[in-house]
């Protein structure tokens, strides 16, 4: 496919339940029309595109690129890696294989330049659908060594904890509560003994390590966007519930597993 144009399928409109889960919310849409085509869609349909490219392109705010990318990604029509500002266009290369053994080479190419992710093990993975694909020495065993390191998530999770509740005296309405810029301190001691206790309930104890790296990266978000918020306290409750899904879980061989079961 030339980079000229996207290609879209025509029964997206009557046949996609993905599609149809969408109706009403314009938004969204148009922004996965805008992964399909942007300049920098690649011929794998995964590549790198953060969202204050989007946001400009767009005219949206920040947070309305997100909202929209999150809509899409709960109707599995894209993947979105969040560290790495990464897009994957879910069935792209069904729709649009490679034709010859050169062709496939050129995707995979493209596909090497991505930083290792999850996102790129599964563009790889699609990629070897194709048998001009499968033929080329050494990218199975790529996919299958990214594959182990950033394994698919579980169709059907188990239901994670609710967050744990906060002091009574943070939790007035906030309709009669300024909002305000990030405090200093924040999030307060407390809040961060939650977020510790929340991932271990979770099951999530590779996450206590990160947690200054997750205050720091909370703070900079918050006072990059300049947000003004009524309870910082929840604010905080979101950021940290959202850390299980922005950071994968470490990966467990089947050795390692069956020492985890042993172990008392």
């Amino acid at each position: 496919m030339g980079k000229g144009y996207g290609k879209i399928s025509n029964t997206l409109w009557s046949s996609s339940r993905k599609w149809r889960a969408l109706k009403g919310k314009d938004r969204p849409r148009l922004l996965y029309f805008f992964f399909h085509t942007c300049p920098q869609r690649n011929s794998i349909g995964c590549y790198p595109c953060s969202p204050g490219y989007i946001a400009a392109d767009m005219g949206w705010g920040e947070n309305q690129v997100m909202e929209a990318i999150e809509k899409l990604k709960e109707v599995h029509l894209i993947d979105w890696n969040t560290d790495e500002e990464i897009v994957r266009i879910i069935d792209f290369l069904e729709k649009d294989p490679p034709t010859n053994l050169k062709h496939a080479e050129s995707m995979a190419a493209t596909a090497m330049t991505l930083p290792d992710c999850a996102e790129k093990a599964r563009a790889l993975g699609d990629l070897l659908q194709s048998g001009h694909a499968a033929a080329i020495q050494g990218l199975s065993e790529e996919h299958d060594r990214l594959s182990k390191a950033y394994p698919y998530p579980i169709d059907t999770p188990l239901p994670l904890p609710r967050p744990l509740p906060r002091p009574k005296s943070s939790l007035r309405s906030d309709s009669a509560r300024a909002r305000v810029k990030l405090p200093e301190g924040w999030p307060s001691q407390h809040d961060r003994d939650l977020a510790l206790a929340y991932w271990r309930q979770a099951g999530r104890e590779d996450l206590a390590p990160r947690l200054d790296h997750e205050v720091t990266k909370a703070r900079a978000h918050h006072l990059g966007k300049g947000t003004r918020a009524a309870d910082w306290g929840q604010v905080w409750v979101t950021w940290y519930t959202r850390a299980l899904e922005y950071n994968r879980a470490p990966y467990v061989s089947s050795q390692q597993a069956k020492i985890l079961k042993v172990v008392p």
